[in-house]
Parts: structure tokens; C-alpha cells; sequence
């Protein structure tokens, strides 16, 4: 049996420009940290329940955000772990890569990259998912937790942690 034979043909319309390329390896020399800076405190949020006495939700009254949002993401002894963090990111992914492409293509059109952008975007997708009812299904509250703090909601109780949750980004 013989096989024809074939040729590929590749021309390029454009010459290359390296000083793009150059600015976009340059660019790309960022970090961009998303999470919880330590050393900022969470109350606890007080509720009023329909007798009027005051309780706190949560088990530990005052505590660091960062502390907390570990806490509630790899689980503790009386809390299952819910890793909203990597889950945000994971489920959103698509979403964020498109906005990181958006971004980059910019450098290589001469433009600057807006890395708060991204960063900004990513935190909102996380915010969004926290949000979602995902863990009501997957990892609900247990009855004690939703008798005390009077929700069913899984990782929201004032609502403090999420507007903790920010970006920074750093340059490499």
C-alpha cells in the first residue's frame, strides 16, 4: 500500500515583533495572591432570635479571618472542611482563564495587563461560589449549626469573612 505524500505550507503574514514578546515575559513576572491577609480580626456576628435573647454563631467568638478561613476550609473537629478557596477557583476556571487571556493579549498588543483586574475577577468568582448553594447540598450544615445561627447556609453568617477575602499582587 502506498500512501501519498503531503505537504504543509505555513506562511506568516506578520513579522514577529520581540520587543512585545519581551514586554510580555516581563509582565508575566507577577503573582497574584488571593486569600486572607493575617492579622485582620472576625467577630463573630451576634443574631436576635425571635425571644429576643442574643447568641453568636459561631464557635469561636473573635479570631483571625485568616485563621477562620482555613479553619472552615480543611475542616476542623467539629466543622466538615469545605474548600471554598480551590472549589470558587475550580468550578470557575473557564471564566477566569478568559479574563487572563482578555488581559494578556494586551501586552502583546503593546497595552499594559491589568492584574487587579484579574485578581479582582477571581475573588468575585469565589465570593459568588461561597454564595452559590453548592455546599447546602454537598456539605450541609448540621442541625445544631442552622438551630444556632439560624440558617441553613453553609460558610455565610454575617457575611464579614467573604468582604475579607481579597487580592494582592506581587511583582516577581
Amino acid at each position: 500500500v502506498s500512501m501519498p505524500k503531503s505537504e504543509l505550507t505555513a506562511r506568516c503574514a506578520n513579522t514577529v515583533d520581540y520587543s512585545k514578546i519581551q514586554k510580555l515575559l516581563q509582565e508575566a513576572q507577577v503573582k497574584v495572591l488571593v486569600g486572607f491577609p493575617s492579622g485582620r480580626m472576625h467577630v463573630a456576628t451576634t443574631h436576635r432570635t425571635k425571644k429576643g435573647k442574643r447568641h453568636t454563631a459561631s464557635i469561636q467568638s473573635e479570631r483571625e479571618t485568616a485563621v477562620l478561613a482555613r479553619d472552615l476550609h480543611f475542616g476542623t473537629a467539629h466543622i466538615p472542611a469545605r474548600p471554598f478557596l480551590y472549589d470558587g477557583i475550580t468550578k470557575s476556571k473557564k471564566e477566569i482563564v478568559k479574563v487572563m487571556k482578555t488581559e494578556m493579549e494586551k501586552t502583546v498588543k503593546g497595552e499594559k495587563t491589568n492584574w487587579k483586574k484579574i485578581a479582582s475577577f477571581t475573588v468575585g468568582k469565589i465570593q459568588e461560589f461561597v454564595r452559590s448553594d453548592f455546599y447546602k447540598k454537598h456539605v450541609a450544615n448540621s442541625n445544631e449549626t442552622i438551630v444556632r445561627k439560624g440558617s441553613d447556609t453553609p460558610l455565610i453568617d454575617g457575611g464579614d469573612l467573604m468582604g475579607d477575602l481579597s487580592f494582592i499582587v506581587e511583582k516577581k
